[in-house]
């Protein structure tokens, strides 16, 4: 009797674009204390970002191996 053999098949697949974008570094241009905490805030949003890209990344690849 046959037997049934699965083998995962690797598929490119393109990225929107909105999702590969780089992520922004904020350097203070002087280093007083206004401008390094503002520019630890900008990063922490960029990283933020950062994060909702590489995680939006991941569920689509997630999405493409259930089909």
């Amino acid at each position: 009797m046959p037997t049934i053999v699965r083998i995962p098949v690797e598929r490119k697949m393109s990225l929107p674009s909105e999702l590969t974008q780089g992520c922004s570094i904020a350097r203070p241009a002087d280093r007083t204390l206004l401008q390094l905490v503002a520019a630890y805030n900008t990063n922490i949003l960029a990283l933020e970002q950062c994060n909702r890209q590489l995680q939006a990344i991941r569920a689509l690849h997630a999405s493409q191996r259930e089909h």
